[in-house]
């Protein structure tokens, strides 16, 4: 199993091999960062390996010093995984994920594969279908930041 936590500061992240950089300001409603830039792809090597697997992610509470940002969601939409091998569906297209801006809630599955599959580079490209991070208007404005955890974990045993 590897565990990568990677800073998530509300207007700004870096997340194992997948960057976002966007800026929000809380309005009269619930606003959408804009500006939102991926700057790489999720990546996810199997050399061979006949087990299962799949990535995780979790995180942490908004917080700016006392201040959480409650009513937030950091949202990562669906993307369909490639390995480059035409026909290989092994690893189906990975989860939504909306993780709350109070954190508390547990590792959510984002990428998995079964036993047999998910075999080579398997990457999922953010860059066309933009993570988003959506404020509540009632928000106190501040300069957020949440730890997103990312997880590879062996999920099947063949």
């Amino acid at each position: 199993m590897t565990k990568t936590t990677v800073k998530f500061a509300a207007i700004a992240a870096l997340v194992a091999g997948l960057g976002l950089v966007s800026a929000t300001t809380a309005s009269a409603v619930t606003s959408t960062a804009d500006n939102t830039n991926v700057t790489d792809t999720l990546t996810v090597v199997n050399a061979g390996h006949k087990d299962g697997w799949s990535v995780q992610v979790q995180n942490d509470a908004m917080v700016s010093g006392s201040d959480t940002l409650t009513g937030a969601t950091i949202t990562l939409p669906t993307v369909t995984p490639s390995n480059g091998v035409a026909g290989d569906t092994s690893v189906g297209a990975t989860t939504k994920v909306e993780l709350p801006g109070a954190g508390s809630q547990g590792a959510t599955n984002v990428m998995t594969a079964p036993a047999k599959g998910g075999v080579g580079t398997w990457n999922a490209d953010y860059s066309s279908t933009k993570p988003t991070l959506s404020v509540p208007a009632n928000s106190v404005e501040g300069a957020y930041t949440s730890n997103l955890t990312w997880s590879l974990v062996d999920s099947v045993k063949a």
